[in-house]
């Protein structure tokens, strides 16, 4: 797994400009969980343990590794913290938070209607 982190690294600092300064992590999910209003899926409202990966730019925000963009904002640090956010109205909120003193991360997208995805997991950062 740390592998394909590393290679996943390597490609995205290969697409960047060499002037930008973001901070850029590579991140896997350890532990996630989904659940899905009954009202939306039949059976199952809950699935567990789908292994994403997603690249935080500091500068442009979250995607998953097939390009998927989560969060188009640049993030900001509290403390030890990155942390990337949207709000979109009425329909809900991703927030992205990666602790930089021991590369771990959390993420949850929130669907005020329908869906809460949640995602743990540990980060690699370019240099």
């Amino acid at each position: 797994m740390r592998r394909i982190m590393k290679k996943l690294l390597a490609t995205t600092l290969s697409c960047l400009s060499v002037a930008s300064h973001a901070d850029i992590y590579v991140c896997e999910s350890n532990i996630s969980e989904e659940i899905v209003a009954p009202n939306v899926l039949t059976g199952n409202y809950l699935t567990k343990d789908i292994t994403k990966y997603f690249v935080a730019d500091s500068e442009t925000g979250v995607r998953e590794s097939n390009g998927n963009k989560h969060i188009n904002k640049p993030c900001q640090i509290s403390d030890e913290f990155l942390i990337c956010m949207s709000v979109y109205d009425g329909v809900g909120m991703n927030s992205f938070a990666i602790d930089t003193k021991n590369y771990t991360f959390t993420y949850v997208e929130q669907n005020y209607r329908t869906r809460i995805s949640s995602y743990y997991g540990t980060c690699i950062k370019g240099s």
